[in-house]
């Protein structure tokens, strides 16, 4: 056993430990990139008339939202995550439209 181990037992399990945070929070990272790319994706078909800054703001909040407030979204519910934010987003966007007047 090398001095380091005798003096301090536990400082490969804190080593380890960080390095799987580290993997895990890039794991996360790419995550929620490949996600948020999807939702800019999907928002910008559905609204082609917006711009680019407004559907990235719907989309970044929405994120923040669920980041902020996650216990409003419970998957046990049958809604996937993707589309629980896509609603999200589109609600933002849908809200800066401007209203059709009645024909």
């Amino acid at each position: 056993m090398s001095n380091i181990h005798r003096l301090h037992p536990h400082s490969h399990t804190r080593k380890t430990s960080r390095s799987r945070k580290r993997k895990d929070n890039a794991q996360n990272e790419a995550v929620a990139k490949e996600l948020l790319g999807w939702l800019f994706e999907t928002l910008s078909e559905q609204f082609p008339t917006m711009d680019e800054e407004s559907i990235s703001e719907a989309v970044t909040g929405a994120y923040r939202y669920h980041l902020n407030n996650s216990a409003d979204f419970d998957s046990a519910d049958g809604l996937p995550l993707e589309f629980y934010l896509l609603y999200s987003a589109t609600r933002k966007l849908r809200s800066r439209l401007p209203l059709r007047e009645a024909a």
